[in-house]
């Protein structure tokens, strides 16, 4: 069986590189195609009680330094930031990455796989829809930043 077949079942590796690769520029494209219209969405009530957890977490630890993966449009980053929390927000679209920055947010265009910051730079991750775009053995490298 060629190595780069796509394999299945629990365990087992499930694309080579170039088809990781394919399926993210396919989710690069399709962020970038839908950023405006989430622009507009409004946060649902229910990410707003977990932000003020988290937000409340964080303040009970002295913790005020944030990375954002998978920003989208920075809805959230931008009420995190309002709650005096120093955000970095990342996202794989360069539009997304655009709208962030309109809002004032520090914000990069970066794979959540392949993250270019020092282990310890963030005192905590947030990431609401965004890791199941990452593949499992790519996990606890993310957590460590």
């Amino acid at each position: 069986m060629d190595e780069n077949a796509i394999k299945g079942g629990r365990g087992k590796r499930f694309g080579s590189e170039k088809v990781e690769e394919q399926l993210k520029n396919q989710l690069k494209e399709s962020y970038n195609k839908v950023a405006k219209i989430r622009d507009k969405s409004p946060i649902q009530q229910w990410k707003i009680n977990e932000m003020n957890l988290f937000v409340n977490e964080l303040a009970d630890l002295g913790q005020t330094k944030l990375l954002d993966l998978g920003a989208g449009p920075g809805l959230q980053s931008l009420y995190f930031q309002q709650l005096n929390i120093q955000v970095t927000a990342i996202d794989l679209s360069s539009e997304m990455v655009r709208l962030c920055k309109e809002k004032g947010i520090s914000a990069h265009e970066m794979d959540l796989s392949n993250l270019q910051f020092e282990n310890g730079t963030f005192d905590a991750v947030w990431s609401m829809n965004s890791l199941l775009h990452v593949p499992k053995k790519s996990l606890r490298p993310i957590l460590k930043t």
